[in-house]
């Protein structure tokens, strides 16, 4: 059983988090068992983590002809939470 499974964090500086990442998981028992490099696979480069063989953590390079997406950079606004009035405080809602 691994402790991590299925998951990965996309990384701009690849090289210091390989360090961090080994220096991290080794007292679990977690080592990188696959490196993919971007002239293998077309750009793609990461680090596949996990224990036998069997990668279940990856670190993959941020690739740079890639924005984030303009969803997660625009400003949200606030969420306003509702005022509590005494009828809501026993189940009863705001007018």
């Amino acid at each position: 059983m691994n402790i991590i499974d299925h998951m990965g964090l996309t990384v701009s500086r690849y090289d210091e988090a390989l360090s961090f990442y080994q220096e991290a998981l080794a007292p679990l028992g977690i080592s990188i068992v696959m490196q993919v490099k971007a002239e293998e696979s077309g750009g793609y480069q990461g680090a596949g983590f996990g224990r036998d063989g069997k990668p279940s953590f990856w670190v993959p390079r941020r690739r740079e002809d890639r924005a984030a997406h303009p969803r997660r950079l625009r400003r949200r606004k606030p969420r306003r939470r509702p005022r509590l009035l005494p009828g809501n405080l026993g189940g009863g809602r705001n007018r």
